[in-house]
């Protein structure tokens, strides 16, 4: 009977299966930028990437809700959503 030699890596291999995975909601899912740009740049195709991504990034250094940045401008819908400063200045210092 031949023993089958396992190296240490084996012994601490982590077994993964169906139930490892968590699918996200999408409150979950708008906590990591890259999904929420992703979204937004889909739903909305004449804006660029970047500028989705700058926008996102401006409120959440300002501490403003991301719903600032999609309704008054991607939206347009800047007479429910007043200029904020914070905001535009936090744009202003991203590259």
């Amino acid at each position: 009977m031949r023993k089958e030699r396992r190296s240490g890596l084996d012994r601490r291999r982590t077994e993964y299966d169906s139930r490892s995975i968590k699918i996200l909601s999408q409150i979950e899912q708008d906590e990591f930028n890259f999904a929420l740009v992703a979204r937004l740049t889909a739903e909305f195709p004449l804006y660029s990437e970047r500028i989705i991504r700058r926008g996102i990034e401006a409120c959440r250094r300002a501490g403003v809700s991301t719903d600032y940045f999609i309704e008054r401008y991607l939206k347009d819908n800047k007479v429910n959503y007043p200029l904020n400063k914070l905001v535009e200045d936090a744009y202003k210092d991203i590259d």
